[in-house]
């Protein structure tokens, strides 16, 4: 039987309009997982200490993309290297994925997962469940057809 994350939909937010550069949304979830956002996404890959804003991950996640956030404080630097060496093993699937630190994350767990319209919570790092999460959520954005990602 194959592992699955404790993902579930969120309700989207009514507008994923392009907002100016610079300006604060705010979003219904944290981490956000849909709305208005920037008109310039994030680069792709592993950000290893100042995240990008809410606002540009948004927009990566418009585009199909799996956006994976850590709080540093609740792993421990052998944890935060295993995650990345697993963000970058999801790399050569399909591009579109962001690991990045976020100290707010909520209910005392450990790591976000996000998709549009998706969000699991993880208490500790888990291959299986993350392996899981971007299995059944990777390439499900809006604004390209499903199975692509951009």
């Amino acid at each position: 039987m194959a592992e699955t994350a404790p993902a579930g939909p969120v309700p989207t937010m009514p507008s994923r309009d392009h907002v100016q550069e610079g300006t604060t949304v705010v979003y219904s979830t944290n981490p956000p997982t849909s709305g208005e956002h920037s008109g310039k996404p994030a680069t792709w890959g592993v950000y290893p200490s100042t995240p990008p804003p809410d606002e540009r991950l948004v927009h990566n996640l418009e585009h199909g993309g799996v956006v994976m956030y850590y709080n540093p404080a609740k792993l421990d630097p052998e944890t935060v290297e295993q995650f990345k060496a697993l963000t970058r093993d999801l790399q050569k699937d399909q591009k579109c994925v962001i690991l990045t630190q976020r100290a707010s994350i909520p209910d005392d767990k450990s790591i976000a997962l996000t998709a549009w319209g998706t969000l699991a919570m993880l208490e500790q790092y888990d291959e299986a469940a993350i392996r899981a999460f971007w299995r059944d959520d990777v390439a499900q954005g809006p604004e390209f057809p499903s199975g692509q990602c951009g």
